[in-house]
């Protein structure tokens, strides 16, 4: 077979244009036919039955790798498809679910059929959807029934767009979790917490907050919490503290130890102040009387005056929100971390597979 470039010759002999000509030197074969599908690619199209099913495992948000060996296992005599048609079909799938909206549009028009109640911010100038918020009416009914507890946390990578999803964590007398609602928003300021609380407060009868609001130490949303529920107790979350500390403390032995002791050898002096600090930090995290708060910073003071500066700089400062000394004054029926938060936000990390995804394909799943 050749393939070349012709030239088109006017009655003048001047070219006047080109072609390609391909030219088939010998119509027949010149080596045997593969008896292996291995490296040669599927067919591009599938039979009716085949079409089907991948539409199934499409809706049901099945990877395309899993969908591919699911295909090779209902025929194994045919090669396996490329991953790349796949993505195709599941794109012109989606496509046709949207009926012409665009991801955000799908998204809230989904959300309405299904009854979820929804409250969303567009920028005037840009026309884009800025902040949304939604809530199941069965999440709504058990928010009101218990909601004297409540974990508030955000998550990261779970959109294309990479804003930050906000989850809203209750437990049940059971000790169960379950998600009261969800927020996508474009920054987390004071402001857009503002905005979703606000919103969280719409799901309560009026004048009804509940009694502990636990969150990390996000300075945006501790000032927000005071406005919109000002009688609700906002509790953080003791795990991040203390691994706040750990760290701290960590980093700062490295540091001395790197200046003192140029090998890498341990230093059995560095790892007393670690051990007397951890063992101070947690008297006064679990002191229960004023007198033993005091003792407890007081001889940590007396070995390492730095660490006790930056505690009280940086983290006593709130200590009314996380001491058992003053947390013990509100009914949080244990709940002194946002672990609960953490969980949901691993359940929906698999749920997602990706981070790369339309906001659309976020609320499906």
């Amino acid at each position: 077979m050749w393939v070349g470039e012709r030239f088109i010759i006017d009655d003048s002999g001047s070219i006047c244009g080109s072609r390609w000509v391909l030219t088939v030197v010998n119509g027949f074969h010149n080596h045997e036919m593969i008896n292996y599908a291995e490296g040669h690619r599927r067919r591009a199209t599938f039979d009716v039955d085949e079409i089907e099913y991948i539409e199934k495992q499409v809706l049901a948000q099945v990877p395309p790798a899993k969908i591919s060996l699911g295909l090779h296992m209902r025929t194994p005599e045919k090669p396996r498809p490329a991953i790349k048609q796949l993505y195709n079909i599941g794109v012109k799938i989606r496509s046709e679910m949207r009926a012409g909206r665009n991801p955000a549009q799908h998204m809230l028009a989904s959300a309405t059929e299904a009854g979820y109640v929804q409250y969303r911010e567009v920028n005037n100038e840009t026309g884009q959807l800025t902040h949304i918020f939604m809530a199941h009416p069965e999440a709504i009914r058990m928010y009101r029934s218990y909601k004297f507890v409540v974990g508030i946390d955000s998550t990261y990578n779970t959109n294309t767009y990479k804003f930050p999803l906000v989850e809203m964590i209750g437990m049940t007398p059971t000790n169960q979790n379950f998600n009261i609602a969800y927020a996508i928003m474009e920054g987390e300021s004071k402001e857009d917490y503002v905005w979703m609380l606000e919103k969280l407060r719409t799901l309560l009868p009026n004048g009804v907050s509940p009694n502990v609001i636990v969150t990390d130490r996000e300075l945006s949303l501790m000032d927000a919490i005071p406005l919109v529920f000002p009688c609700s107790r906002n509790l953080l979350c003791i795990w991040h503290v203390n691994r706040a500390i750990e760290k701290r403390v960590n980093d700062t032995c490295k540091n001395i130890r790197r200046r003192n002791t140029p090998s890498s050898s341990p230093d059995p002096k560095m790892d007393m102040v670690k051990f007397f600090t951890s063992t101070c930090w947690y008297y006064v995290v679990y002191a229960t009387t004023d007198d033993q708060l005091r003792e407890a910073l007081t001889a940590m003071n007396e070995k390492w005056p730095a660490m006790v500066e930056y505690i009280e700089n940086t983290w006593l400062i709130y200590g009314d929100k996380f001491l058992r000394l003053y947390t013990n004054t509100s009914t949080h029926y244990g709940n002194t971390s946002t672990s609960r938060v953490e969980a949901a936000h691993a359940v929906l990390k698999e749920w997602l597979h990706s981070a790369h995804i339309s906001v659309d394909t976020v609320w499906t799943r």
